[in-house]
This record gives C-alpha cells, sequence and structure tokens, in this order.
C-alpha cells in the first residue's frame, strides 16, 4: 500500500513536469510501455489516491471515536501543508513565476479556502485535498452520531448503502439547494472511488467475517466498479490500470515483505504525501535546474528529479512533518484524557 501511495504520487509529478516542458521534450517519455501511457493519463493516479483514501480511512474510523478521527485528520494534513506551502511560496516565487498576491494565496492555500474566495492557489493540486476533507467530514459527522457503525460490516454497508440512497434522491431535486447539496455528497464526483476503497478494506480482511456480508459487499464492490470503471467513459486502458490498482490494493493485507524492504516501502509511503504538495513548484525547479546544469537527456533529468524529490520529502517528512505531528498528538492527548477523565 505505500508503494502504491508513492507510485502514485511521483506519476502525477512526472505528469506536471511534463506539462512543463512540453510534449515535444517528453516525447520518448510518452512513448515508454505502459508507464509513458499512464504518465501521459496523470488523472488515473489520483483516482488511485482516492481509492486508497477509502481504503485507509476506514480502518482508521474502526479504531477512533470521532473527536479522535477528526483530530488524526487534521493533524494528518495540516503540518505538512504548512510547511509545504512555506516551500511552494519561496520556490515558486524565485524560480518558477512570481505569484499576483503571494500572502492571500498562502494564506487561503492552507487553509484551502482559495477557491471560496477566489484566489489563486500556490499550488494546482490542492484541489485534490479539499475533496479529502469533505470525505473526512462525512466519515466525522457519522461517527459522532453514530460511535460504533464502522466497527462492523453491517453499520459500514449501511452506510454505504445510505450514502449511495442520498446520492440517488438529491439527484432526483429540483430545487435550488438540491444541486448543491448533491456535488458536495458526491465529493465533486469522485463518490465512487472513496466507497470502492472502503468495501476494499472489508474485503481485504473478510478471513474472519460473516460469509453473507462478505457476499453483499463484494456485490456492492462490483456494483461500484461497474459504475466508475467498467463503463465510465474512458479508455480500455486506464479502465485496466484502475482495476490492476483496484486487485493489488485487495490483496496488500497478503503480501509479507523482508524487513529491508519493508523499511524501503515505509519510507517511500512516507514521501508520497510531500512530494504531492511539493513536486509542482520544488520538483519543476529541480527538473529545470538539472536540465540547465548537468544533462540533456530527458531520462536522466526526469529519473534525477524524482530522486531529489523522493529523498527531499522523506527528510522533511521524519526531520519536520513527524516531529510536529508529535507534538501536537501529545497535547490532544493530555487535553482529550484530561476532558474523559474529568467527564
Amino acid at each position: 500500500m505505500d508503494f502504491l501511495r508513492f507510485l502514485a504520487a511521483i506519476l502525477v509529478a512526472v505528469f506536471h513536469w511534463g506539462l512543463e516542458l512540453g510534449v515535444d521534450r517528453y516525447a520518448e517519455i510518452y512513448e515508454l510501455p505502459i508507464v509513458g501511457y499512464v504518465i501521459a493519463n496523470g488523472g488515473v493516479s489520483v483516482d488511485i489516491f482516492f481509492i486508497i483514501s477509502g481504503y485507509v480511512i476506514l480502518a482508521t474510523a474502526q479504531k477512533h471515536s470521532g473527536l479522535e478521527f477528526i483530530f488524526a485528520r487534521l493533524n494528518r494534513i495540516f503540518p505538512g501543508l504548512l510547511f509545504s506551502m512555506i516551500i511552494v511560496l519561496v520556490v515558486g516565487q524565485h524560480f518558477i513565476r512570481p505569484y499576483e498576491k503571494p500572502l492571500a494565496s498562502f494564506f487561503h492555500s492552507t487553509f484551502l479556502t482559495y477557491q471560496v474566495f477566489e484566489i489563486e492557489p500556490l499550488t494546482t493540486p490542492l484541489w485534490t485535498l479539499i475533496i479529502e476533507i469533505k470525505f473526512y467530514a462525512l466519515v466525522s459527522a457519522t461517527l459522532l452520531v453514530f460511535p460504533n457503525l464502522f466497527r462492523s460490516v453491517k453499520g459500514t454497508i449501511l452506510f454505504l448503502a445510505s450514502w449511495e440512497f442520498s446520492v440517488f434522491v438529491l439527484a432526483l431535486l429540483k430545487s435550488d439547494i438540491g444541486p448543491f447539496l448533491y456535488q458536495q455528497i458526491t465529493l465533486d464526483g469522485a463518490k465512487n472511488l472513496f466507497a470502492i476503497g472502503m468495501c476494499l478494506s472489508l474485503l481485504g480482511r473478510s478471513r474472519h467475517q460473516n460469509k453473507a456480508e462478505i457476499l453483499v459487499v463484494a456485490m456492492f464492490t462490483l456494483y461500484l466498479v461497474s459504475r466508475e470503471i467498467l463503463i465510465a467513459d474512458q479508455s480500455i486502458n486506464l479502465k485496466l490500470i484502475l482495476l490492476f490498482a483496484c486487485i493489488l490494493i485487495l490483496v496488500s493485507p497478503h503480501v509479507s515483505l523482508n524487513r529491508p524492504l519493508q523499511k524501503i516501502s515505509y519510507l517511500l509511503g512516507l514521501s508520497s504525501y510531500l512530494t504531492y504538495l511539493l513536486h509542482m513548484q520544488l520538483g519543476t525547479t529541480f527538473v529545470l535546474q538539472f536540465q540547465s546544469r548537468i544533462s540533456g537527456n530527458i531520462f536522466v533529468i526526469i529519473s534525477l528529479s524524482m530522486i531529489a524529490m523522493t529523498l527531499t520529502s522523506i527528510f522533511l517528512a521524519i526531520f519536520v512533518e513527524r516531529p510536529i505531528q508529535q507534538i501536537f498528538r501529545n497535547l490532544f492527548s493530555r487535553i482529550y484524557i484530561r476532558e474523559v477523565a474529568t467527564t
């Protein structure tokens, strides 16, 4: 799972670097079998991100209360987002292009309010974080009202079925609020991807669960996959890539790696979030610097940029992001435990 997350992040990065360098400069990369096709269609990596998120979030929701879940998600997103936007602001301003309103863009990018106030974001991939937070909000609200719902297969099936029914009802509403609520509850069209991830999470840990319940989950998974992938308006190759990713996610709990590979996979997974946030400005800067100073070979340029981007993200995750998260985690634990004890 960590490796797949890293692979999706680095493929998105390479895709965006291609937009910067141009089709002609990237022609040799696009001609690579399979990999070149995935890079040329970088959006499929974002779909994989959303499926993985649905898988991981269900496991998190099963272990935490509503408040614990909200804190865990905020602590996962915002420390890395804050210092990443500082880096993006500085690097982008000096090496890519100046921002029209740098301080306003920084503030609204950090708090993901740039769409509301129509401010230019520091980096375009932030739109996916907004969709992620909508998903977190839906799960958080459910946990606050039904604390134990996700701890059983029946409860999760009920959540997924209710979600699907709500989408159906809102699609029929003709009032002004209907289309707005429909867009929010479908997570801007990404709803089925998150739901597929949640179903794969249930199926991947189905050894000791009721067979009838798992059969229902399997049928619901096939329904979602058929709607989102099989009959979707996309090429057969993209459909096969998404199906293959779903299979990898499904079997991931049953795959054992030796200790060195576990460590490598963990570090690569650790780098994925920051790679995603930083690749447009910092990664593009690496590409342009390597191109002007080291080599004109596109494969050398991109390979060095991938290595530099990954190592930088691992370093920042270990020495900046994780320590900040631990500080907030300790503070939350003290306040939360004190509050529970008082109650």
